[in-house]
C-alpha cells in the first residue's frame, strides 16, 4: 500500500454502536489491527442518531448491534439506508439476517449479518469503503 493510501486510511470515521462494551471493544480492535483509529464507539441509538443529526462530514462506516432500537416502530435499515451521512454500515448479531449484503451500488457495503462482524467480513468490507473514500477524494 502506498503513503497516500494509508493517509486515508487514518481518515476514515467509523462508528460502532452497541450497549455491550466488551464487544464494541473488540471490533474496534479488529479495526485497529488493521490500522484503523478513528473509531467511536455509541451505546444507545439516540446517540448515533445525535452524531449523525449534527456531523459536518459523512460518517464512512457505521456497525450496530440490530438490539440497539427497542423500538419496533423505527427501521434501522432504512435509517441507515436513507441516510446521506452514512456511507456503509453493517447491522450485526441479528438472528434473522441471512449474512449477506444488498447491493444497491457496488461501492456501498450494506450488510445484515447474525454474528458480530470477524476479521475477514472487515478487511472485506473495509476494502470497499477506502475505494468509496478514494472517489470521493
Amino acid at each position: 500500500m502506498n503513503r497516500k493510501a494509508r493517509k486515508l486510511t487514518r481518515s476514515l470515521r467509523i462508528l460502532i454502536v452497541d450497549n455491550r462494551h466488551w464487544q464494541c471493544r473488540e471490533i474496534e480492535r479488529k479495526l485497529n489491527l488493521q490500522g484503523y483509529y478513528r473509531i467511536a464507539p455509541l451505546r444507545q441509538l439516540n446517540e448515533l442518531k445525535a452524531v449523525v443529526e449534527n456531523a459536518l462530514s459523512p460518517i464512512d462506516l457505521v456497525l450496530v448491534h440490530h438490539e440497539i432500537s427497542h423500538d419496533p416502530d423505527f427501521d434501522l435499515w432504512a435509517y441507515c439506508l436513507s441516510n446521506p451521512i452514512i456511507r456503509h454500515f453493517i447491522i450485526y448479531a441479528d438472528p434473522q439476517a441471512c449474512d449477506t449484503a444488498a447491493p444497491l451500488r457496488p461501492t456501498r457495503v450494506t450488510i445484515a449479518l447474525s454474528t458480530a462482524p470477524g476479521k475477514e467480513e472487515l478487511t472485506r468490507v473495509m476494502r470497499v469503503v477506502e475505494q468509496g473514500v478514494q472517489r470521493f477524494s
